[in-house]
């Protein structure tokens, strides 16, 4: 029995997707009571699904605090892949982080132990490895250093491999993956699929620094076949390209039929920006879009090294596969009313 947790965000659903494919034995587990609605809607845009699909997958709702529904899900579980997570960039969401990334990952694994799972698949984030002292290459086995700069989010998702670790020196079998920014169809009105959305509004400025995006359906494949694999207790750096957020963005914004942004901005502008921005989330009461965090990490120049995923055998669609097919699923849900 395959158990997937976190089936409602974008990596879960899809690892649902590829496993229905495979008819695999599958049960889906978020906290949501309209779980296989939510499936439905996130992959609407796959015609290779089986006739029915639905059926095949056992929706079951529990919460990674609430330790009885953890047993329950897990009756039976052979294969765990753990894709529940929060993702925050304010840095008064720490607490909320730690409890879910980190306590909710420690319970699943001290569940998975007692239950007798055979192996985890974890979707963690480059968030939690370390930075690079010298150069912008970051790599699998770049260390991990305490810091003011590391946001809550990177602390919670460090915390959380540890948890995985730990399960595994204790009798756990194990693998990992660190994911890039996923891009996917589904929720474009929070998470990295918001990038989307962001171009599509159009863009005059973007920032100096660069980043690298995977495409989701990637992540969701490499984290089946691991898990099914003898490898053990490693972790993988996902990306499919890395690329300048002038490049991203300019890039997504022809293949979405926008215009390209002109403008650098530069950090002081950027400074100024997550200031006005928080001024302005205080009197809309919503969270602000954009970050002291975000704003800074915007700047900065990072490479992720993929070789070690290559050595597998597993080559990632390319950037401009993934710009345009997702450009093209974000139009056709724009045709079709499912973006306020």
């Amino acid at each position: 029995m395959n158990v997937v947790f976190g089936a409602s965000g974008l990596v879960g659903s899809h690892l649902v997707y590829e496993l229905v494919k495979r008819g695999e034995k599958l049960r889906a587990v978020s906290r949501s009571p309209e779980l296989k609605s939510t499936l439905q809607r996130k992959l609407r845009h796959y015609q290779d699904l089986p006739e029915n699909w639905l059926d095949q997958v056992e929706a079951v709702q529990a919460d990674l605090q609430d330790l009885p529904s953890l047993e329950d899900a897990l009756e039976g579980c052979t294969h765990l892949y753990h894709a529940a997570a929060l993702v925050s960039f304010q840095a008064g969401d720490y607490e909320n982080l730690y409890q879910t990334n980190a306590v909710g990952t420690a319970n699943l694994v001290n569940v998975a132990l007692a239950k007798g799972v055979q192996k985890m698949a974890y979707c963690s984030s480059v968030a939690a490895l370390g930075k690079p002292e010298h150069g912008t290459e970051v790599k699998e086995n770049t260390p991990w250093k305490s810091s003011k700069s590391n946001t809550a989010y990177s602390k919670s998702k460090y915390a959380a491999e540890r948890e995985v670790w730990r399960g595994f020196e204790e009798g756990l079998d194990m693998v990992m993956v660190n994911p890039v920014v996923i891009l996917g169809p589904g929720d474009y009105s929070s998470g990295s699929s918001a990038l989307i959305k962001t171009a599509y509004s159009g863009l005059r400025f973007y920032p100096l620094g660069s980043n690298a995006i995977v495409d989701v359906r990637d992540v969701a494949e490499i984290l089946i076949e691991l898990c099914k694999s003898k490898t053990s207790a490693q972790r993988f750096i996902l990306a499919g390209e890395n690329l300048s957020y002038q490049s991203l963005f300019s890039r997504l914004a022809k293949a979405l039929g926008k215009n390209p942004p002109k403008y650098a901005c530069p950090p002081w502008l950027g400074e100024i920006a997550w200031r006005l921005a928080k001024v302005s989330a205080f009197f809309k009461g919503k969270p602000p879009v954009l970050t002291k965090e975000t704003a800074r990490s915007s700047q900065k120049n990072l490479n992720y090294n993929t070789d070690k995923i290559q050595e597998k055998g597993f080559n990632l669609r390319g950037g401009q596969k993934i710009l345009d097919w997702n450009s093209k699923c974000y139009l056709q849900d724009l045709r079709d009313g499912l973006i306020p």
